[in-house]
């Protein structure tokens, strides 16, 4: 079996003679495949109302019923598998008719194993990129997926369930990269607003007047350049949600307006004294410790209480391994679609092992830029562990030629020295902006500040 077929193809196997169906299921165990088997029509409804799979490798003759019969019911079953008819019997006549009623293919059983491998491969693929399309098209209908299966992204989304039917504002916590606007647009799908609009302001970067004239709108010469009216944000957003995205950085002005926007409904754009009223939900998130800013004075105490009503704490990526797989399906799936390709990439079991090992610091937003980077690089669709390129190569050789691997020191030693120039150089670049050095280096803001004290890079 070539290296391209090792997937994630889950195969079901009907077929009466245990001989042959044991044959076939040793075959693709061997290449990768999870295979389940069947004897009969009614052992094949059982495994499908309990197990998902990607493809059935159906019999025609079988001891109660007729595989043709059954096909018609496998393809009322949601998300209903590809199905490649096996007969010992082949007609032109029968073949027509397994086609009409939804087989992908329709295959002799004295056919070669490696013409039979050859299709299967193909009908997994379609139904991968099928089913994932699927996904995609939910997305852009804004019924996003929250992509993972491990119990830390579970539990998550069962409190994201919980609080979306409510209009409690909810404060999305974590790192950056681990997916906070998702999981908003997630809670905004899930309730009673997802009729409505659902508008989100990034806090990061933005004067004071750009946030207020960004958030409650502007009169027509309210300011230099001010040349038409313009609506802000939470005029746009009534009815649905509004999400603050990185609200640590709003600048102490925004924090005041937003503060008196909360307690009261009411707002007013800039040029004007018009009280107005706009009904949203308010959803923010941070990957700062607002309440150590609320310590130290860089974030207003009263608001952070506004705010913090109910809160979900976003897990990164390398507390969530068992996701990393299903995210890099999920990403390229995405891929395949926006280059129009019928054909999925395949991931070498060594470039897996490397996806889960690595530490991922800049969490799912990292993983998607080193899969876009991969499939560029890849040798047409297999992607090696070489191409991933998970190396700390980029970080050293920014440094201006960090040498701190030579002479002689401790090895804590020569991390230290490292890290130091790493971050010095980083900090010069981001101009002692630390909000944008942990971005950069995809490290929460709390553990950057600790880190720059412990090197002596931060008083």
């Amino acid at each position: 079996m070539p290296e391209e077929s090792k997937r994630f193809g889950r195969i079901l196997i009907v077929d009466d003679d245990e001989e042959f169906r044991l044959g076939l299921k040793d075959r693709f165990v061997a290449a990768g495949y999870r295979v389940l088997e069947a004897d009969s029509c009614a052992d094949t409804k059982e495994v499908l109302k309990t197990h998902e799979v990607d493809l059935v490798l159906l019999d025609i003759q079988l001891q109660d019923g007729n595989g043709l019969e059954m096909l018609e019911q496998i393809k009322t079953f949601d998300e209903a598998p590809e199905v490649i008819v096996l007969t010992g019997h082949a007609t032109i006549d029968k073949t027509v008719e397994a086609m009409k009623k939804g087989a992908w293919d329709f295959v002799p059983k004295h056919c070669s194993i490696e013409d039979l491998e050859i299709r299967v491969v193909k009908a997994c693929q379609h139904h991968g990129l099928k089913r994932e399309t699927v996904v995609l098209k939910a997305a852009q209908k804004e019924e996003i997926p929250v992509v993972g299966r491990s119990k830390e992204i579970v539990d998550c989304l069962d409190m994201a369930r919980q609080l979306a039917n409510t209009d409690r504002r909810v404060l999305i916590l974590g790192e950056t990269g681990t997916g906070k606007e998702v999981l908003a647009r997630f809670i905004h799908a899930q309730s009673g607003r997802a009729g409505g609009p659902f508008l989100a302001i990034s806090c990061t970067n933005l004067t004071a007047e750009l946030a207020e004239s960004e958030l409650f709108g502007h009169e027509r010469g309210a300011f230099t350049g001010a040349s038409h009216q313009k609506l802000g944000k939470v005029e746009l957003a009534h009815g649905g949600t509004l999400f603050f995205d990185e609200i640590g950085d709003a600048p102490p002005i925004i924090q005041a307006k937003l503060l008196r926007f909360l307690e009261t409904g009411e707002y007013e754009r800039l040029g004007s004294n018009k009280n107005r009223q706009s009904n949203v939900r308010i959803l923010a998130a941070t990957n700062r410790d607002l309440l150590e800013d609320v310590k130290t004075g860089g974030f207003r105490k009263d608001l952070f209480y506004r705010l913090n009503v109910m809160k979900i704490m976003l897990p990164p990526l390398r507390d969530r391994k068992q996701d990393i797989l299903d995210l890099t399906k999920y990403f390229l799936t995405e891929v395949a679609l926006k280059t129009k390709s019928n054909e999925l990439y395949t991931v070498t079991d060594e470039a897996q092992n490397a996806l889960i090992a690595y530490d991922w610091p800049g969490n799912i937003r990292e993983l998607r830029n080193v899969i876009d980077r991969a499939t560029a690089l890849c040798d047409g669709r297999l992607i090696r562990a070489k191409h991933l390129q998970l190396t700390v190569e980029e970080d050293l050789t920014s440094t201006n030629n960090c040498t701190c691997h030579r002479g002689s020191g401790s090895y804590h030693d020569k991390i230290a020295e490292c890290e130091k120039k790493i971050l010095t150089t980083v900090f010069k670049e981001s101009n002692g902006n630390k909000n944008e050095v942990a971005r950069r280096l995809g490290l929460h803001r709390t553990h950057l500040v600790k880190k720059l004290r412990a090197l002596g890079l931060l008083k």
